[in-house]
């Protein structure tokens, strides 16, 4: 791998890391406000997609720099993303609890500035921290540890927050998925003009609707209490929404399997009898869970039924 991925040592230098989180973010900031990336449309916190050549997704990563070099080497990445009809969607959730947190988040960001037509970068309740503090925030730990108290903090705050506020918080690819880092919002929108405008407003809106908090912080149940649709989540932050919530945001927007990261398991799970799959990509953190990519082609993808249909495209790390 070039320089800056494979090769990166812990000794990564300041400079190099801050001018490639400020070259990516500049480009987030530029694809939004042009509203378009290639092969699809940029809609506030939404991006619309056309149904890729070839689709990689890489669900929660957690500092785990080890795993995210395995799955660029196995996708061939230089090769796989200087397509621009190919695209390789991470959900979020870059930083935290795993030991190269900075390293995983020069490494993607380095991959949105050298392509950025292909890579999508999705926000994570863990890139969240100033909207909804959580305990586990260690990220500001790790970037001292690797660059000392004095420029850390300044850092943090007039670098790193501005690249977390613009990642997209959702992807649509029609006729297949809806993409969100935790879940859909446990109340859904009358019809598809409404419920495209609710996930593009999501974050512009943060202060007076709970759907940026239900988009990064929601998981599926299969059993809610007292029957319902929706129950306040045990995180203390979110909801649970059952197997009625995910079937109404897919006939709203006309798609088949909500596609998420957000909870460990054994590289993949399926909720709401194939409604809902969640992906899982880390190992240092979460020994007792698996670490998996998902890498479909577009025949497939538009063959797709359910989540089970997603199994066969699974690859474990």
């Amino acid at each position: 791998m070039v320089r800056g991925l494979g090769e990166i040592s812990e000794d990564l230098p300041l400079i190099d890391f801050c001018n490639t989180i400020d070259t990516s973010t500049k480009i987030l900031k530029n694809q939004n406000a042009a509203g378009q990336i290639s092969g699809g449309k940029v809609i506030g916190s939404l991006i619309k997609l056309d149904i890729p050549e070839r689709l990689v997704v890489v669900g929660d990563i957690h500092g785990d720099y080890g795993v995210l070099n395995t799955i660029l080497s196995r996708i061939g990445y230089e090769r796989y993303l200087s397509d621009d009809h190919n695209k390789l969607i991470f959900l979020g959730d870059y930083i935290d609890r795993g030991r190269r947190s900075p390293e995983v988040l020069y490494a993607v960001c380095f991959l949105k500035a050298r392509f950025p037509q292909s890579v999508i970068l999705m926000r994570g309740n863990h890139e969240a921290p100033a909207e909804f503090p959580f305990p586990s925030h260690d990220f500001p730990y790790r970037i001292m540890d690797l660059f000392g108290h004095d420029q850390s903090m300044s850092l943090y705050h007039q670098k790193i927050l501005p690249l977390f506020h613009a990642l997209c918080l959702s992807v649509v690819i029609e006729n297949c998925f809806i993409i969100v880092h935790g879940g859909v919002p446990a109340q859904v929108p009358q019809d598809r003009p409404k419920a495209i405008e609710t996930l593009a407003n999501a974050q512009a809106n943060h202060m007076t609707t709970e759907t940026m908090e239900e988009i990064l912080w929601n998981d599926p149940r299969d059993s809610i209490f007292d029957n319902g649709d929706f129950e306040r989540s045990r995180r203390g932050i979110g909801k649970h929404f059952g197997r009625a919530v995910s079937s109404s945001w897919l006939r709203r927007i006309n798609a088949k399997v909500i596609l998420r990261g957000h909870e460990p398991c054994e590289g993949y799970k399926i909720d709401h009898q194939g409604l809902v799959f969640t992906i899982f990509s880390c190992k240092e953190s979460y020994p007792m869970s698996k670490a998996a990519y998902l890498d479909i082609v577009s025949d497939e993808m538009i063959r797709l039924k359910s989540g089970d249909d997603l199994r066969q495209h699974m690859h474990y790390l």
